[in-house]
């Protein structure tokens, strides 16, 4: 009886230390990506707008005129869609782990599949890849519970 009462205790504390660590791993895809994080070539202009965020390359486009103007213009719209998706995706994963925390696997895992369509989009990145592949490890490891 010790036996089994020691090994579902194991397993609990396993199961909690992996809900622990998938919160860690959500939050680190979540503080990663939250604008263009990444080099880019953007426009006619070739801007790099890595680290630079919508409201930023606003300020910008109203400092500059003609030709540079519009390439900020037109950064502006496009930073604003990374953004958007950034916190989209935030979300979806937010969503997951709640489902996931009631053992709702499938709507986890599809919750997971679009946060991590969203980041595709920009083939720069991987966070929510990682998250979704740590998620499937738990969903193994907790269908065995």
């Amino acid at each position: 009886m010790f036996d089994q009462t020691q090994t579902e205790r194991t397993q609990f504390d396993q199961a909690q230390l992996n809900c622990e660590a998938m919160r860690q791993l959500i939050h680190a895809a979540q503080a990663h990506w939250q604008g263009c994080d990444w080099p880019t070539r953007f426009g006619p202009r070739n801007l790099d707008l890595a680290g630079i965020r919508s409201r930023q390359a606003k300020l910008a486009a109203k400092a500059t005129r003609g030709e540079e103007a519009t390439g900020w213009a037109e950064a502006v719209a496009w930073l604003a869609e990374v953004e958007n998706d950034a916190a989209q995706a935030a979300g979806l994963a937010e969503r997951a782990f709640c489902e996931a925390e009631l053992a709702k696997w499938v709507a986890a895992s599809d919750l997971l599949q679009q946060a991590e369509s969203l980041e595709a989009k920009y083939g720069q990145l991987d966070g929510y890849q990682q998250v979704r592949e740590a998620f499937q490890r738990w969903f193994a490891s907790n269908s065995q519970l």
